[in-house]
């Protein structure tokens, strides 16, 4: 049968890449562990027949991903944009100086320190206490499954609502798309915006990079599918 789509919520996500099951990749083995049966989870890439998204079709359990220890992974994000990306942030309108402006995860952090050099200052990144996260070590595969409209209502409660939410390289690791969206969009004020980054695959689509079904995505984007999935999820696009 068909896997139901993390998207549309239909049934029609269909199997097109199989690789078997697949160990964790910090999950190492010593001494003491060498002989005993190795967690592994079968990685299969699918495309639902009704929105066409490219998925993960049996997604591993968001436990089985957080590392042990903060050494085990470390994630580098293109970055060369960001100082124009503040640039669009602050002429967006009906923004100001005193907009209040959030970012989700860790991944937020590296735009959110451009925002004072053009005079921002009421900037604030939602942490692992907003969210209820029980442990300190962490990584988007904790922040999509705690970031939900009741953790967004705490964050109101303490901060208010938000003129600008920022979520970047988070889209792609969710599990529920539509869960995550509505989190940042309960977080707004009137006419308040969704910064949304996202890796796109085409690159990796045209010349075969198989390497990228190991990045722990869960969804994949092209240009064509993230705009659609934007006003599906009933947002208006500004600036892409």
């Amino acid at each position: 049968y068909m896997k139901t789509c993390m998207v549309c919520g239909k049934s029609g996500v269909l199997t097109l890449l199989d690789f078997g099951r697949q160990p964790i990749c910090h999950n190492y083995l010593d001494h003491s562990t060498i002989h005993k049966k190795e967690y592994r989870h079968r990685l299969a890439l699918g495309q639902c027949t009704f929105c066409g998204f490219i998925q993960l079709t049996d997604t591993f359990p968001f436990k089985r991903l957080i590392p042990t220890a903060e050494w085990m992974i470390k994630y580098t994000e293109p970055e060369a944009h960001l100082d124009q990306l503040a640039r669009v942030i602050s002429h967006l309108p009906g923004i100001s100086k005193k907009s209040k402006i959030c970012g989700v995860s860790y991944k937020d952090d590296t735009l959110l320190l451009r925002l004072p050099k053009l005079g921002f200052t009421n900037l604030y990144r939602v942490g692992k206490n907003d969210l209820g996260i029980p442990h300190n070590i962490y990584g988007t595969e904790t922040v999509q499954h705690y970031f939900t409209q009741r953790t967004a209502k705490k964050i109101i409660q303490l901060r208010g609502k938000q003129d600008i939410c920022i979520i970047r390289h988070l889209l792609e690791h969710a599990y529920n798309p539509n869960k995550v969206i509505d989190a940042a969009k309960s977080l707004l004020a009137p006419g308040g915006y969704l910064i949304i980054e996202v890796p796109g695959v085409e690159k990796a689509l045209t010349h075969y990079d198989y390497t990228t079904v190991w990045e722990e995505h869960t969804l994949y984007f092209t240009r064509q599918i993230f705009l659609w999935l934007l006003t599906y999820y009933g947002l208006s696009v500004k600036h892409f």
